[in-house]
């Protein structure tokens, strides 16, 4: 059922893997080190990252397909 996360052609699996490297990174040397890794915006965070990632990719294809069609 989850064999997409796992497929290392796909958009899920590099996702994943730069989200954890780049969190990794920024607990190894903080910008600001006041900041929690799970801060109260953490959820929004979460919705843009899958909104603008993906959700706004497939819509601008589909306005551009219906546009170009």
């Amino acid at each position: 059922m989850l064999n997409f996360l796992w497929d290392t052609r796909g958009y899920f699996f590099w996702l994943l893997v730069v989200s954890v490297a780049v969190s990794s990174l920024e607990r190894l040397r903080p910008w600001r080190r006041e900041q929690r890794l799970l801060r109260r915006q953490f959820g929004q965070d979460l919705f843009w990252l899958f909104f603008n990632g993906h959700y706004a990719g497939v819509l601008v294809a589909s306005l551009a397909a219906w546009a170009f069609a």
